[in-house]
Order: structure tokens, then C-alpha cells, then sequence
């Protein structure tokens, strides 16, 4: 975005300093390049050019702009895929564990419930517990 704001810019600016010197771009100017010799160009087809050239970067930088974006894609797609297969493994894992949670719940069952019974048979260690936690009367101020 920013690089096609700036080439507007360039451009415009190109085409007003352009505009307010008329005169000068039909003026013919001589280069003299290597294997061309005596190269008669005007000034308006040397800023035609340099647009021209502006043109193209701008268009390399969008296509290197849009193959970053489908890498970005692809890896995005990647890294879900991986997600997706992580989940799958801890999902077959606990579907593998959960037998053997269910085996140690049961075990621990069977050996609470005779404690539990212990427990119901017995009401005077639930007594003594309930004695130890209540405060005597002559240790209250009232």
C-alpha cells in the first residue's frame, strides 16, 4: 500500500514538474551509450521511461507482495493441519488411558468402602472429632 502511495507520488510530481516546463521536453538531448552510439532522445520520452520504470518496480514489489502472502497461506495451512493431528494423538491417548482410569477408580472403590463402613460402624470417632472442635462453655466469656 504504502509503495503504490509513493509511486503516485513520484508520478504526480514527475508530471507537474513536467507541466511547468513544457519547453524543455520536446528539447532533443544526446546520450551516448555503450554499442549505441550518438543516441538522440527527447526529455519527454527520458521521464516516459523513468515512469515506465517506476511502473515495473511497483508491479515486482505487488507479485513479491502476493507470492509472501500465499507462503503465509500455505504455513498457516501447515501448522493447522499440524494442530489438528496433535489433537488427534492426545485424543487416541486418553482414549487409551481412560480403561486403565476406570481399572484405578474401581480399585480405590473397593478399598474406600470398607473404610467408609468403618466408619458408619464406629459413630464414636465421629464424636470425638465433633468434641475436640467445639469450645467448652467455661473458656467462652459470655
Amino acid at each position: 500500500m504504502i509503495q503504490t502511495l509513493i509511486l503516485i507520488v513520484m508520478l504526480a510530481a514527475g508530471g507537474a514538474i513536467a507541466g511547468m516546463n513544457t519547453s524543455v521536453l520536446d528539447s532533443p538531448v544526446a546520450l551516448s551509450l555503450p554499442g549505441l552510439p550518438n543516441v538522440s532522445l527527447t526529455m519527454l520520452r527520458i521521464l516516459a521511461g523513468m515512469g515506465g520504470m517506476l511502473v515495473l518496480l511497483w508491479l515486482a514489489g505487488m507479485l513479491d507482495l502476493v507470492i509472501q502472502r500465499v507462503q503465509i497461506r500455505r504455513r498457516d495451512g501447515l501448522l493447522e493441519a499440524k494442530d489438528l493431528e496433535i489433537m488427534r494423538i492426545k485424543a487416541e491417548a486418553y482414549d487409551q488411558q481412560r480403561p486403565a482410569l476406570a481399572e484405578i477408580r474401581a480399585r480405590l472403590e473397593k478399598l474406600t468402602t470398607p473404610l467408609d463402613r468403618g466408619v458408619a460402624v464406629r459413630p464414636e470417632w465421629a464424636s470425638d472429632e465433633a468434641s475436640r472442635t467445639k469450645p467448652e462453655p467455661s473458656m467462652t466469656r459470655g
